[in-house]
């Protein structure tokens, strides 16, 4: 695991998955190919004229399913992100600004597949404190690259990487060449409680 604070907090990690929760993602994302959505129907972000950014299939997964329990994507990543307490205590000695996660009481999660020749046009998603973004991609290739233009910075696309960061910063995914990638993306939020 890479913890990073410049250009911006956030962290790599490489082989992030199990072999076995690796086998269980898989296994949910061939049960789902079929049940992947246009843009429009999973709420992907659009630009101010309204264009989605991206023509990428997906779907949410909060909305498919009405237990998380009986999502192996949603279990697995609920227990290695929200509670792995001596994760979360590493990230937040490294920058208190991952208290966001600590404290989260909000999240959501997508899965996104990208077809060839698909891209995220750079964007914002300014209510989001925290992105978990992990690629899975059976064929590796060129393109599916995580990018932040501000900052002139990319992150290499790689099977079962996860890439953590503020929603806030402008990001996007690179053209993919001849190769599926897909991604399972969780939104995470710290809203204020009343």
């Amino acid at each position: 695991m890479r913890i990073k604070n410049d250009p911006f907090p956030h962290i790599i990690i490489e082989n992030y998955l199990s072999d076995e929760e690796y086998a269980l993602v898989w296994r949910e994302i061939e049960f789902l190919e079929s049940k992947l959505k246009l843009p429009e129907e999973y709420s992907a972000a659009k630009n101010p004229e309204g264009d989605y950014y991206t023509d990428a299939l997906g779907i949410s997964l909060d909305v498919a399913y009405g237990d998380r329990g009986v999502s192996d994507i949603l279990s697995i990543f609920n227990k290695k992100i929200f509670l792995n307490t001596e994760f979360i205590e590493e990230l937040v000695d490294e920058n208190e600004y991952w208290n966001c996660i600590k404290h989260s009481n909000t999240d959501y999660t997508k899965l996104r597949k990208y077809p060839p020749l698909s891209r995220y046009e750079p964007h914002i998603d300014q209510w989001v404190n925290a992105l978990v973004s992990t690629t899975l991609e059976k064929a590796g290739g060129a393109g599916g690259d995580l990018f932040f233009p501000k900052y002139s910075y990319t992150i290499e696309s790689e099977d079962n990487k996860t890439v953590i960061f503020p929603g806030w910063v402008c990001h996007g995914v690179t053209t993919l060449q001849g190769h599926d990638r897909y991604a399972v993306t969780k939104f995470i939020h710290c809203a204020a409680k009343m």
